[in-house]
Parts: structure tokens; C-alpha cells; sequence
């Protein structure tokens, strides 16, 4: 191996990103060997379902950040309309 490689590879996986995509990586192929459900489309839809609302968060956090500001009420907003979601649910 050459040693700009090795400089290159070393690089990368000094990050904590890569980090935690390996992690990530070895964490689903180890539970998609104990079940036979989790790489199914109807499983992978599911989850992508569910972080429609977190994606759509972060997309607002990414053109704020770039712009220039800083918004930190944005985990208070969600928490709240959480809790407010959850009262109109069980409410008669």
C-alpha cells in the first residue's frame, strides 16, 4: 500500500462520522442475521415513514445554519407539539 493511501485512509477514519458509520453499518447487518424482517421493504418504508419529520427538521436546520443564523428553540417546538399531539390523541 502506498503511502498516500494510508495518509488518505488514516484521514478518514480519524473523523467520528466514519466512526459512527461503522457502527451503524456492523449494528444492522448483525440484527438482519437474527431476524429474517428487517431488510424487507415494508420494514425499510416504515422507517423512512417515521424520520419524514426529523428529515424535514434538519432540511430547515441545514438552509438556516448555511444562511448564517442560529436557532436553538427548534428541539423545544418539537417537543412541545409533541406533547400537544399527544393530549388531542387521548382526549375524548
Amino acid at each position: 500500500m502506498s503511502r498516500g493511501k494510508f495518509d488518505f485512509i488514516k484521514k478518514v477514519t480519524s473523523y467520528r462520522e466514519f466512526i459512527l458509520i461503522f457502527v451503524i453499518i456492523i449494528f444492522s447487518l448483525v440484527v438482519s442475521l437474527f431476524t429474517p424482517y428487517f431488510f424487507t421493504g415494508t420494514n425499510l418504508g416504515a422507517m423512512l415513514m417515521g424520520l419524514t419529520v426529523e428529515g424535514l427538521v434538519v432540511l430547515g436546520m441545514v438552509i438556516l445554519l448555511v444562511s448564517g443564523g442560529l436557532d436553538l428553540s427548534v428541539g423545544a417546538v418539537m417537543a412541545f407539539v409533541g406533547v400537544v399531539t399527544g393530549m388531542m390523541v387521548i382526549s375524548d
